[in-house]
């Protein structure tokens, strides 16, 4: 990367690429507008018209040659500058999709969607962070991969970067599966992982009267916020309850906004066979299965049916509880844990700890995929974020340092840590 093209160096480009990305995370055609508002031109002496989005991405399309030896030189850094360590891991997945067709993109298919956009193709990216939020590595998967077919090829990039010896590895359910197990058990990998949604359902006894252990406290009411308990070993791994008040209050929210719609939809409804726009007993049913239909999620909960009335006939909405405690229950989360003899600084780690610390940690990996750009509602075209004309290679990735680390690290090792390339 020695090379320039005009008067501008790419070093300096591959800089102004990196501090944007650690102090505000752009795409690179609003990035034009934004570096000219900074500082950066005086810092790096680039002239404010050298810059333009294909120099931006021409720069991006430089770093994917030594790409294998910025990564390495990144977890040297981590470890040299930052103290950084990676026996503590962190995985998950993200999908970008696309509103063009991507043609010359072999890897942009269509497939599960987590924007909840399945008419668009789109890639998977998958991300491992350590316990601190930092980016370890990624990867650009096709668009139609599934969870738990990405659990193998990670495990085997891990084991060549750093050895699977001496690592911790937390990982979200949508990889747990038979097939998944059976390969992280067969390593020397230790895991946490969380269990199948409703999991915990399993032990309605022991999440309305178990021995629960309070991890984390609020400060100021005392009451706890974080709860663990182990329920016992399967296959041998150990089964553990992590039961927030988080997680009550998002599963209450969720609930509540499903609740709604399905309301509003009902009481549509009812306002059209009122109005003897809909009279019909059978279409009547067909309109209320229809309504369900769009709202599996509230079937356990609710129970809907239509009433004769001699002035009219309405459909009513009552609650149903079919499953003991639900609200207690989905507030759990089930995981399980294989520590293999870990020893920490007071002997061994407790598995209900990492447990606790594993739960809350998980949030950081998709925090990470929505600062670079890959997540929910993450709508791009073809050019603003992958170039057509070189597939996906050659795209950079931003890396999270947080400002104390921004102000004690040399310059340019700062640069080099905030650019990552995906793989093509």
């Amino acid at each position: 990367m020695n090379g320039a093209t005009g008067k501008v160096p790419w070093p300096a480009v591959a800089a102004l690429i990196a501090v944007n990305r650690l102090v505000e995370p752009m795409p690179e055609w609003p990035m034009v507008r934004w570096w000219q508002r900074t500082a950066l031109p005086q810092l790096l002496g680039i002239p404010l018209a050298a810059i333009n989005d294909d120099r931006l991405y021409r720069c991006l399309d430089l770093v994917l040659p030594p790409k294998h030896a910025i990564e390495e030189r990144i977890a040297g850094a981590g470890q040299s500058l930052f103290g950084q360590s990676y026996r503590y891991l962190l995985y998950d997945l993200a999908s970008t999709y696309f509103e063009g067709q991507m043609e010359s993109n072999p890897k942009a298919v269509r497939g599960y969607s987590r924007d909840h956009r399945p008419d668009c193709k789109q890639v998977t990216i998958r991300a491992v962070v350590d316990r601190e939020g930092y980016p370890v590595g990624y990867e650009v998967l096709a668009g139609n991969v599934r969870d738990h077919q990405t659990v193998a090829g990670m495990l085997k990039r891990l084991g060549a970067r750093f050895g699977l010896a001496d690592r911790t590895l937390c990982m979200d359910r949508g990889m747990v599966t038979k097939d998944s197990l059976k390969l992280i058990r067969e390593s020397t990998v230790r895991y946490v992982l969380a269990d199948r949604r409703g999991a915990s359902e399993r032990f309605p006894e022991q999440v309305q009267q178990g021995p629960w252990q309070t991890k984390r406290a609020d400060p100021d009411t005392g009451e706890a916020m974080v709860e663990v308990q182990e329920v016992g070993e399967e296959e041998g791994d150990r089964l553990i309850l992590v039961r927030s008040r988080g997680c009550a209050q998002k599963e209450k929210g969720i609930h509540d906004r499903m609740l709604s719609k399905l309301k509003t939809h009902l009481e549509r409804l009812e306002s059209a066979v009122r109005k003897g726009r809909l009279v019909n007993p059978e279409k009547i049913d067909r309109r209320i299965g229809s309504i369900l239909a769009r709202h599996p999620g509230m079937a356990s909960w609710v129970c809907v049916r239509r009433q004769e009335l001699p002035a009219a006939t309405t459909a009513e909405v009552s609650g149903k509880k079919k499953r003991p405690a639900i609200a207690q229950i989905e507030a759990c989360r089930a995981c399980r844990a294989c520590h293999r003899g870990q020893k920490g600084r007071r002997g061994y780690t407790s598995p209900l700890r990492y447990a606790a610390r594993s739960t809350r940690r998980l949030p950081r990996v998709e925090r990470v995929l929505l600062t670079l750009g890959f997540g929910r509602s993450a709508v791009v075209t073809d050019i603003a974020v992958f170039r057509q004309e070189c597939s996906i290679a050659g795209t950079m990735i931003p890396m999270t340092i947080p400002s104390r680390q921004f102000r004690s690290a040399r310059s340019y090792e700062l640069l080099t840590w905030g650019c990552v390339v995906l793989q093509s």
